[in-house]
């Protein structure tokens, strides 16, 4: 059945395109939580989007939606070495956007947390995709606690990318995880307010 009129929101947990779209062989899962999203089930979420319906992604499944999808958004940590970038676990700033529904009730600047996260830059896209950026990280002074190297990479990028669609739909790619193990209050709202604004 489509998913359109059963669901307003679908959001995608941080994990890898390919534990997205392959199912698992762990004998350690019951069967029924060994099956992945897969191709098929991909369409259909992009029918869903097209459709007027919302999907989040956190951290790492945002590349699924950049590498299959047409939009215009490329992740700009891949390929990246961890000798040229490494913040295994720092608190970061982040600079918001306000007026923007993702963002709405944050302050203009706060603080992240950053444990490995894509981080995006916004490329030529269709007339019928609108893009913003609610979330970004500064231009410089990146780091408040933690260790931080390849700082230059992550300096002036989006840490959340909202793609609308011109039938309604929308994508938003927290690449800054909002909800990390429940220990970034800071950032709790971007979650939030990305599950109303599907509504």
């Amino acid at each position: 059945a489509p998913l359109a009129g059963r669901f307003d929101v679908l959001v995608f947990a941080d994990q890898s395109v390919r534990s997205l779209l392959e199912d698992s062989r762990s004998p350690a899962l019951p069967p029924f939580y060994r099956m992945a999203l897969g191709e098929d089930g991909l369409g259909a979420v992009w029918d869903f989007v097209r459709s007027g319906g919302t999907v989040v992604a956190l951290g790492a499944a945002s590349d699924l939606f950049i590498d299959k999808w047409p939009i215009p958004v490329r992740d700009a940590s891949e390929g990246l070495s961890t000798e040229q970038l490494l913040i295994p676990g720092s608190i970061v700033r982040v600079q918001t956007d306000p007026t923007n529904p993702l963002a709405w009730g944050m302050p203009d600047t706060t603080y992240g947390y950053f444990i490995r996260n894509p981080f995006f830059a916004v490329t030529q896209g269709f007339s019928s995709q609108t893009v913003s950026i609610p979330v970004r990280f500064p231009n410089a002074d990146l780091r408040a606690s933690g260790w931080v190297r390849g700082e230059r990479y992550v300096d002036g990028r989006a840490a959340a990318v909202e793609v609308d669609f011109a039938g309604g739909g929308r994508l938003m790619l927290l690449g800054l995880r909002p909800q990390h193990r429940a220990q970034t209050h800071a950032t709790f709202k971007l979650l939030f307010n990305a599950l109303i604004r599907g509504r």
